[in-house]
């Protein structure tokens, strides 16, 4: 059995070596340094995620109601 499985992997890997072609890039992928300025932005994004989630939180805790029809209307796609 295992002579089989090694001979039938042999007769694959044959024929797709073949139709197998490697092309070089004409031109290399720029590369972007990270600089401070990505940072400052990452950091002014999470501040708005943090003032976002406080405002979720305060109408989930003082409006169940409306909190739970927004939920789901969220959920369903419909607004």
């Amino acid at each position: 059995m295992q002579d089989e499985l090694q001979k039938f992997a042999e007769q694959n890997v044959e024929s797709y070596r073949t139709k197998i072609t490697v092309k070089q890039k004409e031109k290399p992928v720029a590369f972007e340094p990270f600089d401070l300025n990505h940072t400052e932005s990452f950091f002014q994004d999470w501040k708005s995620i943090n003032r976002i989630m406080s405002f979720v939180s305060y109408v989930r805790n003082h409006h169940p109601a409306l909190f739970e029809e927004a939920y789901e209307a969220a959920l369903d796609g419909n607004r």
